[in-house]
C-alpha cells in the first residue's frame, strides 16, 4: 500500500504555477426538512445575517457577513 502511495505522488507533481483564486461562493444545500436548521448552525458560526428568502418556494437565502463578500448561500 505504501509503495503505491509513493508512485501516486510522483504521478502527480506540485503544480508550480497555479492560478490564484479571485471568487469563491460556496452553496450550502440541506434537505427541505433540515434547512431551517442547517441555516441557523451556518449563522451561528459565521456570525452571519439572513438575506430575505428567494425562489419559488423561498427556498434560497444568501448569509451576509458584517463586512466583506456575501459568498455563502443557502
Amino acid at each position: 500500500m505504501a509503495g503505491s502511495r509513493a508512485r501516486n505522488a510522483r504521478a502527480y507533481p506540485l503544480v508550480s504555477h497555479a492560478m490564484p483564486v479571485r471568487w469563491l461562493t460556496v452553496f450550502l444545500d440541506f434537505p427541505a426538512d433540515d434547512f431551517d436548521a442547517g441555516v441557523a448552525f451556518w449563522r451561528e458560526v459565521t456570525g452571519c445575517g439572513l438575506s430575505p428568502l428567494r425562489g419559488a418556494e423561498g427556498e434560497f437565502a444568501t448569509l451576509l457577513p458584517a463586512s466583506g463578500d456575501a459568498y455563502l448561500r443557502v
